[in-house]
């Protein structure tokens, strides 16, 4: 038994029953769906509640503005887009992991609903960007054999893009030329570089700045001992 399709069939009732402050709930089947609307909400706001297992929790709510919220009764989170923003994330501060700050804008999961990263609100006006390093989800862990002659084979470049018209000079790499180099930090792309550019994860290349600095310092500190002993000798001969 083939199941309804459940956006054209709610998009049947709305049409057929909704207006702005009602609540519609809905019963699924394999062969149906079946609504009732009630204005329980708000006027100016729509919003869904239902689906398999009916019950009477918000699942979906579209304001006024445009805004759109899942699962939420209180708008947790609302996307929406305007002049300016492509899309933007606006989060209630009771929905906290951790209070005052702490609130996750947008989470990303693998498909098993494990956390895999986020972006966060770390203070009044600032986010971070997160994504998993958990000891605990890692094995065979080993230090890195990329480092300082590797980070010397890179190329920092300045550029502007073609598409730029005011030809804004930037600095960065080129990621074909990375990819050659460091290819944790880059994203292959496609024939296409308008619908799929190659692409450099700039914050990937953190661990091997930290390796080569490290590299850099174990020279520096071998090559002052040197220049210790050397010094000592030279004392050593005046002395005589």
């Amino acid at each position: 038994m083939q199941r309804i399709l459940l956006a054209p069939a709610l998009a049947a009732l709305i049409a057929s029953s909704a207006t702005a402050g009602m609540i519609i709930t809905w019963t699924e089947t394999d062969t149906a769906l079946t609504g009732t609307v009630s204005g329980s909400i708000s006027a100016a706001q729509l919003a869904l509640a239902g689906g398999p297992s009916p019950s009477t929790a918000t699942l979906h709510r579209i304001d006024s503005g445009g805004f759109a919220s899942i699962n939420g009764a209180y708008d947790l989170y609302n996307f929406s887009s305007n002049t300016t923003r492509s899309i933007y994330a606006n989060v209630n501060p009771w929905n906290s992991y951790e209070a005052p700050f702490g609130s996750v804008m947008i989470g990303f999961q693998n498909i098993d609903g494990s956390a895999i990263g986020s972006i966060s609100q770390n203070a009044a006006s600032t986010v971070s960007y997160s994504t998993s390093s958990d000891r605990r989800l890692k094995e065979n862990i080993t230090p890195t054999h990329f480092g300082l002659a590797d980070l010397m084979k890179l190329q920092a470049v300045d550029y502007n893009f073609i598409a730029d018209a005011a030809k804004t000079p930037q600095t960065g790499f080129i990621a074909q030329d990375l990819d050659a180099v460091f290819p944790d930090a880059v994203t292959e792309g496609g024939d296409d570089a308008k619908t799929k550019p190659w692409s450099v994860d700039y914050g990937r290349v953190t661990p091997l700045l930290v390796q080569s600095i490290q590299d850099l310092k174990a020279e520096n500190d071998a090559l002052k001992a040197q220049n210790t002993a050397i010094l000592k000798r030279l004392d050593a001969l005046e002395a005589k």
